[in-house]
């Protein structure tokens, strides 16, 4: 069996120990790996030589495997199923610096300025389901504190919801924060609450410098993490906000 960084699960069961009539055992350590795989909810391509008997989690797992009596078979298999992928495709998504929306009008007639992120499906061929985003660090550089964070998420640009879909090859927009103008704080755009208590709500920050950590998560990719530094002295013009690190996934 063998991932590469695309996640693409390949495997081949040649015969083992012999059970009855022309039927065989395949391998313990294939099985395995296919428990793991699939579990892991990979894509994947396998060839299996005649004989072997499917039992384990074979006879339940999501992977049409190939039928092959000559090693031969599996390279012009390989070829043909291959043919349409991209070797450019990763099934994960990346996080990114995007453009910020400034002089934007809401509530109230204020002015504000929005500071986005571009949240990239890397993969060609799967979409990102139900993505959430969050702030799972917060730490004042020049004091060194650590925010005590909730678990609240943040909201996706322009689309005023938690949830987002992200198509295969596409982007979208997730509001990393925003200021108003005439005040000297940063806020996050997260998820509305039906409470008052601060506790779940992320804080406002005042001016200064900050470490700031953004994890995505979806139901069917691995998670993403990306660090961003954030300065400001407490105007929109004085804001500096740079990516410093990305996890890979």
């Amino acid at each position: 069996m063998d991932k590469d960084k695309n996640r693409v699960l390949r495997w081949v069961d040649f015969l083992r120990g012999r059970l009855d009539g022309d039927e065989y055992r395949g391998s313990l350590f294939v099985s395995q790996e296919l428990a793991i795989a699939t579990f892991l909810k990979l894509d994947g391509i396998g060839f299996v030589e005649n004989g072997v008997r499917r039992e384990g989690i074979a006879e339940y797992q999501i992977y049409n495997a190939i039928r092959f009596g000559d090693v031969r078979e599996i390279m012009s298999a390989l070829e043909r199923e291959t043919a349409d992928w991209d070797k450019d495709s990763v099934n994960e998504l990346a996080i990114e610096r995007s453009e910020t929306s400034k002089g934007v009008t809401i509530q109230n007639q204020q002015v504000s300025d929005w500071y986005h992120l571009e949240v990239k499906n890397r993969s060609k061929r799967k979409d990102a389901l139900s993505c959430l985003a969050y702030v799972t660090k917060l730490e004042n550089m020049e004091s060194g504190e650590a925010f005590d964070l909730p678990t609240t998420e943040l909201n996706w640009a322009a689309i005023g919801d938690v949830t987002a879909h992200i198509i295969a090859g596409t982007h979208r927009d997730l509001d990393a924060f925003l200021i108003i103008h005439g005040e000297s704080r940063i806020r996050f755009h997260q998820r509305a609450l039906g409470t008052s208590n601060p506790k779940y709500r992320l804080p406002d920050l005042d001016p200064g410098r900050y470490r700031i950590e953004y994890t995505v998560i979806s139901a069917n990719f691995t998670s993403v993490k990306a660090q961003f530094e954030l300065e400001f002295t407490g105007t929109p013009d004085s804001v500096r906000f740079e990516q410093t690190e990305a996890d890979d996934p």
